[in-house]
């Protein structure tokens, strides 16, 4: 005969007829709490072999797509608590800075490629940044973009914007 099951309060929970839960649903929700256990223990690190999401967790498109959608709410929103927990290389002094003569600003990134290797993925694309100075006209701006971001605990960041400086040659170019 099976345990008898109490609530919170010591009473005891009468059944009706099958489990509220699955074993399976059960198994998988211990999985994942034992998963973020083993990450905590490591410092919120996963290990090198553990680059591949965990069965269930988002696929990296999608990982790096709310990412992306979070950036986009930092500069809106002017979070700049937010953009430094997705962005931590970001110079907050001087966006704040840059911030100041701007009545708002919203950006749009459209990924056009996404290249995952491992704990790093470039993702390229194009953006559109429109921008209100304070009592001036709306300006609008479309260009490229490319975000190295890098894993971090069980999601993202972005590590890096822009292409990395070219290595110097000796060679001038016309």
């Amino acid at each position: 005969m099976p345990p008898e099951v109490r609530d919170r309060a010591g009473r005891p929970v009468r059944s009706r007829g099958r489990a509220r839960r699955p074993a399976r649903a059960i198994a998988r929700g211990l999985a994942g709490w034992l998963l973020v256990a083993g990450l905590l223990a490591l410092g919120g690190r996963p290990p090198a072999e553990a680059a591949a999401p965990p069965p269930g967790g988002p696929a990296p498109r999608d990982a790096v797509r709310a990412l992306l959608d979070a950036y986009e709410r930092a500069i809106a929103t002017r979070d700049l608590r937010l953009l430094r927990q997705i962005y931590p290389a970001a110079d907050v002094d001087r966006i704040r800075a840059a911030l100041e003569g701007i009545q708002s600003q919203s950006v749009s990134l459209s990924v056009e490629s996404l290249d995952v290797s491992g704990d790093r993925a470039v993702v390229r694309g194009r953006r559109i940044d429109v921008i209100v100075p304070a009592g001036g006209r709306e300006v609008r701006s479309e260009s490229h973009f490319v975000f190295r971001l890098r894993r971090a605990g069980l999601g993202w960041v972005i590590d890096a914007i822009g292409d990395p400086p070219a290595a110097s040659t000796s060679a001038s170019s016309p």
